[in-house]
């Protein structure tokens, strides 16, 4: 009677396994779905989009991404069938790609790229000198924007003054 048991028991055991595994094949895991989009990104987009860290990111939040390279005034011109959206690198290249889409407004804004100004030292320093920059170290400094524009107001072509720049010996 042990042995008719057992053997029923194990027979159960195995049915049980083997229900588990068929239905396993055809449930969907909505957890671990992926959707992927495609795009067309500019160029200068291609590193971030490949770097591990946001490939891991956007995985993480069921997404995988298929971009092509375009430059951004390009992309204007490209067929768009099938691309899910389209990146270009600065705001009139993408008021110009919604203009013709139809793209909702406003256009979404996820980062800025930041401005780099490159001078010879000597260059450097006059604006330093002039108040319009701060030099951090031997290769360094910051700019400062907003100082910069009013003086570019005030003694640029145009204007109604001009004043007179230091200079640094």
């Amino acid at each position: 009677m042990k042995r008719i048991a057992g053997i029923v028991l194990a027979v159960l055991l195995i049915g049980g396994v083997v229900a588990a595994v068929v239905a396993g094949r055809h449930g969907e895991d909505k957890g671990t779905a992926t959707k992927t989009v495609r795009g067309v990104i500019g160029s200068e987009k291609a590193d971030f989009f490949a770097d591990p860290d946001v490939v891991k990111a956007l995985a993480a939040k069921g997404c995988t991404v298929k971009a092509d390279t375009s430059g951004s005034w390009a992309m204007d011109g490209l067929d768009p069938k099938g691309d899910d959206f389209a990146f270009p690198s600065s705001q009139a290249p993408a008021d110009q790609l919604a203009r013709k889409y139809h793209a909702q407004e406003p256009l979404p804004r996820p980062f800025y790229s930041p401005l780099v100004v490159v001078a010879h030292r000597s260059a450097a320093e006059v604006l330093a000198a002039n108040g319009l920059a701060v030099l951090d170290g031997a290769h360094r400094g910051t700019l400062k924007m907003s100082a910069y524009l009013d003086a570019a107001r005030t003694t640029g072509p145009g204007s109604s003054s001009r004043g007179r720049p230091r200079t640094v010996s």
